[in-house]
């Protein structure tokens, strides 16, 4: 919650700014993804990321879940999609897609 309030506040000042902004929704509980779509306008553009939400079937399906409620709850002109596609079902949800341009590598911390 904590970073979503810090993405919502760092995109208000830039908007303040003269920037146009295009919030990020982060898929997690239900809770959690109805927190993140709260003050979102309708009929304008989201960005969504499936990296990571492929690597464990508990993720994939708060994944899916999290386009449930998208496509139910804000009613989007459209959503970018950061990452592979995959085989999610993104409704009638219109998508524009764009891949990685690094790959995904955790390293861990020593």
């Amino acid at each position: 919650i904590w970073n979503i309030y810090r993405s919502r506040m760092l995109g208000k000042k830039l908007q303040n700014c003269g920037m146009k902004v295009i919030p990020t929704v982060p898929f997690g509980t239900y809770e959690l993804t109805h927190f993140a779509l709260l003050g979102l306008p309708q009929n304008s553009l989201v960005c969504i990321s499936t990296v990571g939400a492929r690597k464990r079937h508990c993720s994939r399906m708060a994944f899916q879940a999290g386009l449930d409620i998208l496509s139910r709850c804000l009613h989007t002109s459209g959503v970018l999609v950061y990452g592979e596609l995959d085989t999610f079902d993104y409704h009638d949800l219109k998508t524009y897609h764009y891949e990685q341009s690094i790959p995904y590598k955790s390293e861990k911390v020593r």
